[in-house]
């Protein structure tokens, strides 16, 4: 734990909450249901947060621990040794290459699972972002999923509201 996971979580909590307050009462002039993006978001937010707690703090672990560390390690890579990163993310590293990691935790699932590797790799960019923080990246991709949900709440409505 660093100086990022302490002052980055806040930061983008509060940034991404006037982004959408902003947002739903300049929406909500011409549409009435902008009323619920704030609590969806609010939700969603909360629930990213809730499941990140519960994973570290009473399973000790699990696969979205485990998608964190593998990009935490990635984005290492990337700050300590670039050529190696980019063969891991553009690359197909197998066995013989987890050595290139240089990692601290054991749990190897992505020498063994290509789509598990994708979907740590896909984290990367957004780690980078949020400064290796996991509940800051937590929070902005509950940000970024909640956009597309409210997208399809917003056609379900058009669709079938009387």
């Amino acid at each position: 734990m660093d100086i990022f996971d302490i002052l980055l979580p806040p930061f983008y909590l509060v940034l991404i909450l006037l982004i959408g307050y902003k947002y739903s009462t300049k929406k909500s002039r011409a549409n009435k249901v902008y009323k619920y993006f704030m609590p969806g978001l609010l939700a969603k937010i909360a629930g990213a947060v809730l499941l990140g707690l519960v994973y570290q703090f009473y399973y000790g672990g699990g696969d979205t621990i485990n998608y964190y560390q593998t990009s935490f390690t990635l984005v290492n890579v990337l700050y300590d040794n670039p050529n190696d990163f980019f063969f891991l993310f553009f690359g197909d590293p197998g066995m013989s290459d987890y050595y290139l990691m240089n990692s601290t935790f054991s749990f190897t699932y992505w020498v063994n699972d290509p789509y598990a590797f994708f979907v740590a790799k896909c984290f990367v960019p957004i780690l980078i972002v949020c400064g290796k923080s996991y509940m800051a990246s937590a929070i902005l991709v509950a940000s970024i999923c909640y956009l597309a949900v409210w997208r399809l709440f917003l056609v379900m409505y058009s669709e079938f509201a009387v």
